[in-house]
């Protein structure tokens, strides 16, 4: 059983802790948190919860969706209406006990008749993006595809295919140096 603690984002199994995919970017210098807000993550982390529980068939009625995330939502809906995806796990908790570390993908299905990795965004897109989605393919194991879905405030999205041949040696060698690091 994996136990995540949300605010150091950190995962446990049987009381031994794995950084996540994510504290593993920063701490090697791959994200700049510096241009981060506390109002748009806690935004990001809001959009989130309400898309999973879209996703979990909460219906949309029964959901009080402010304002200043509606158009996310509406992005979100159209990107499932115009796509055929279908959804195997909603932000599941991942751990590579090789490897030594965690994470947690937004979401993995079929896309198109091809297994897929989607990471959802609510900012623009950055470099670092196909390296966190290629950790999170060594997290699973698997023949995914990587994909950024990039949802905006007026409504509309953009999906964006990444490269795991272009980004797993990145993520790999920030995987190494994390380790040596923190030794």
């Amino acid at each position: 059983m994996i136990e995540f603690n949300e605010y150091d984002h950190e995962y446990f199994v049987e009381g031994k802790s794995y950084p996540s995919v994510t504290t593993i970017l920063k701490d090697v210098g791959l994200i700049d948190t510096s241009w981060f807000t506390e109002g748009s993550a806690q935004r990001g982390t809001y959009i989130h919860e309400v898309l999973a529980l879209i996703d979990n068939n909460t219906p949309l009625m029964m959901l009080d969706i402010p304002a200043d995330i509606e158009g996310y939502v509406d992005a979100y809906l159209r990107f499932k209406n115009d796509v055929d995806f279908k959804i195997h796990t909603i932000e599941k908790h991942c751990v590579n006990k090789e490897l030594q570390f965690a994470g947690t993908p937004d979401r993995t299905g079929i896309l198109n008749d091809f297994k897929a990795i989607i990471d959802i965004k609510t900012g623009v897109k950055q470099k670092w993006h196909g390296a966190q989605l290629s950790g999170y393919k060594a997290l699973i194991n698997g023949e995914h595809r990587l994909r950024g879905l990039y949802l905006h405030k007026d409504g509309k999205y953009r999906l964006e295919s990444y490269k795991d041949s272009e980004y797993r040696n990145i993520f790999m060698c920030t995987l190494s140096i994390y380790h040596w690091k923190n030794r």
